[in-house]
């Protein structure tokens, strides 16, 4: 049995056209790399990515709380795979580890 992960977006949420996605100036360990959430050039949260040969796994994903039900961990999604694209060339899947609360 093959386990399969995926994330649904709502196409009719809302969308943040405000929000940037910037790489990180904090150290990270090993193979992570923090990606900073920018809406209206202010951090509001981040995604963490974790990179395997050829494969790029979302291993975080937070929003700051007083951001949070605004779309933005979504727009940051819609917004990932080309950020991935733009600064990783040898990534070819793009695959998440994540548990969604409430």
């Amino acid at each position: 049995m093959v386990k399969k992960d995926c994330i649904i977006l709502d196409l009719d949420s809302k969308y943040v056209s405000s929000l940037k996605l910037q790489k990180s100036t904090d150290e990270t360990p090993y193979n992570i790399h923090m990606i900073d959430l920018l809406k209206d050039g202010q951090k509001v949260g981040f995604i963490a990515i974790e990179k395997h040969e050829n494969r790029m796994n979302i291993s975080s994903i937070e929003v700051n709380e007083d951001e949070r039900h605004h779309g933005i961990a979504e727009s940051a999604l819609r917004q990932l795979s080309t950020y991935i694209r733009k600064h990783f060339n040898d990534v070819a899947v793009l695959t998440n580890h994540l548990i969604w609360g409430t």
